[in-house]
């Protein structure tokens, strides 16, 4: 086994957490449908 494998996976999800706190997740209201007929 690698033994960096651990430190890639505790890395990768690390990252995964960084890039997710840059974006503004919202819940928005729902919209009306403008393309539907």
């Amino acid at each position: 086994m690698c033994i960096g494998n651990n430190f890639s996976l505790m890395e990768g999800q690390l990252l995964l957490a960084m890039m997710a706190q840059k974006f503004d997740v919202r819940e928005t209201p729902p919209q009306p449908d403008e393309g539907r007929r």
